[in-house]
C-alpha cells in the first residue's frame, strides 16, 4: 500500500515517483528510464561483476519492481524511518541545489 508523501514516514514509492519528488529540489526535471533486465545484466558484467552476482542483482531489482519492497513495509516486524522523505529533502535543500549546479 503506497501512502501519501505528505503524511507518511515511509512510502513504497516507485523510482519514477521519487524522481518526480526530487525534481523541484534540484531545479530540473529528472526522468527515470527503465532498463530491461538483460541490458542491466550486461552492464553489470561490463563493470566486472561476476555472472552469478549480476544475475542475483537483476533478480532482486525485478522483485522490487514487482512490489516485493512494498510488501516489506506492510510487515509489523520491519522498522521504518522516523522522517518523511519530503522532510529530508527540505532539510537538505542546499545540498540538492549544489549537487545540481
Amino acid at each position: 500500500m503506497c501512502l501519501s508523501p505528505q503524511t507518511a514516514l515511509f512510502s513504497c514509492w516507485s523510482v519514477c515517483q521519487l524522481a518526480a519528488l526530487i525534481s523541484p529540489f534540484v531545479g530540473k526535471t529528472i526522468v527515470h528510464q527503465t532498463i530491461p533486465a538483460d541490458e542491466r545484466k550486461k552492464a553489470y558484467l561490463s563493470y566486472g561483476i561476476p555472472e552469478d552476482f549480476s544475475q542475483f542483482l537483476v533478480e532482486i531489482e525485478s522483485k522490487a519492481e514487482a512490489g516485493a519492497d512494498a510488501r516489506l513495509v506492510e510487515r509489523e516486524d520491519v522498522a521504518v524511518g522516523k522522517e518523511r522523505v519530503l522532510d529530508v529533502l527540505e532539510r537538505r535543500r542546499d545540498f540538492w541545489a549544489s549537487a545540481s549546479a
